[in-house]
């Protein structure tokens, strides 16, 4: 995904945006994995927010991962019909994973990996204060599981945990 951004619209994009364009500059083979999964998720992040923007009122708000979970939850009951392939799932994985690490980035968490390979969903995470949250697995479980695994309510219990 690296790099199809469009202009900036507002002080946390613009935020963002910068951040990541120079995380993208300080790339190299030598690039630790957090901030490799650093700039790699908030690039996704920005991604789902140019995607969704106006049908899902993205805004990098706290609010905004209701209508995330509300979306999600359209795509888990669709899921059986539609039978997307696994890069799909993964697709939609990190464009909302990127999201709602990127809103999570507001309050004080960090994009990290637990090992070397930021491309592997299963071990990014976001953390705070000693504390992980396996925001990609989540979501990847919020699609396949439904409501038991909602991102709202799991967001939620998270933040609450300082």
């Amino acid at each position: 995904m690296l790099g199809f951004r469009k202009i900036a619209k507002n002080e946390i994009e613009a935020k963002l945006d910068a951040e990541c364009e120079l995380l993208k500059k300080s790339l190299s083979k030598d690039t630790n994995s957090s901030t490799a999964a650093k700039a790699i998720y908030i690039d996704y992040g920005l991604g789902a927010l140019d995607r969704f923007r106006e049908d899902l009122q993205l805004d990098f708000s706290t609010e905004s991962i209701k209508r995330v979970e509300e979306r999600l939850g359209v795509m888990h009951d669709q899921m059986t019909e539609a039978q997307p392939s696994t890069d799909a799932i993964d697709g939609f994985v990190k464009l909302f994973g990127g999201y709602i690490g990127c809103v999570m980035m507001q309050t004080g968490w960090e994009w990290g990996v637990d090992g070397n390979n930021p491309l592997d969903l299963s071990k990014v995470v976001v953390e705070r204060n000693g504390k992980r949250f396996y925001i990609l697995s989540k979501i990847y479980k919020r699609l396949m599981n439904g409501s038991e695994d909602n991102i709202w309510d799991a967001y939620y219990i998270i933040e609450q945990m300082k």
